[in-house]
């Protein structure tokens, strides 16, 4: 199976306060479930720690309501701490995941699900979607990217849109699939360049038509 097609555990950062609170939550007691302990025994990310992690963003948010704007910045800190945590179990547990024998893409996907993370894949791209018009790319709020697509000739058949970016330099991209052509991808590093591309899934066709790949300084 390609690499590019197998089950991967989603971060999902796209998530509000306390509903990624409650993700992490999931994560944390499915990776720490008996199954979970067979399945992933070595995480790179200490359970216990993992756990205050938790519990001090869950404090941060009550805090940044209860108190006021002051608490708004020890509350996003904290949230960008549990996001770094949760990226590294789940390229953990994705690579883990995928070394599991059989290795089949219902065993793969049912192998990563006991760790709490939600399964993804990159869609097949199915659909002759023509190469997306960037309309609004922009980098409005501190680690995050805002675009607005249009696809001219069909927009009506999109279905999703892919979007792959990587920090200048690297070599392996990262992908994020969205619903819409509207969408922000979040958890970005600030003053960072990343470059971006996108494509457009369909209903009907195999082609992968991706925007032009360009440069974009993260606030």
């Amino acid at each position: 199976m390609a690499g590019d097609r197998l089950p991967k555990a989603n971060v999902a950062l796209q998530k509000t306060d306390n509903n990624l609170a409650d993700y992490a939550q999931a994560i944390h007691d499915g990776m720490g479930s008996t199954q979970g302990l067979l399945n992933f025994p070595a995480p790179p990310v200490d359970l216990a720690e993992f756990q205050t992690i938790i519990n001090n963003y869950r404090t941060a948010i009550t805090n940044a309501i209860d108190l006021g704007k002051k608490n708004v910045t020890a509350k996003n800190a904290a949230r960008v701490l549990l996001e770094n945590e949760m990226r590294i179990l789940a390229r953990y547990v994705t690579q883990t995941g995928q070394a599991a024998i059989p290795n089949t893409y219902d065993n793969i996907r049912a192998f990563i699900a006991v760790s709490g993370f939600e399964v993804s894949v990159i869609p097949t791209p199915v659909g002759d979607i023509p190469s997306p018009t960037l309309k609004l790319v922009q980098s409005q709020a501190k680690g995050s990217l805002r675009f607005i697509l249009q696809f001219f000739e069909a927009t009506k058949g999109v279905k999703s849109v892919v979007v792959q970016y990587r920090k200048l330099g690297d070599t392996t991209f990262q992908t994020a699939v969205f619903s819409s052509t509207r969408a922000i991808l979040t958890g970005l590093e600030s003053g960072v360049t990343y470059q971006v591309r996108f494509y457009g899934v369909g209903a009907v066709g195999t082609a992968i038509n991706f925007s032009t790949l360009d440069n974009y300084v993260i606030l």
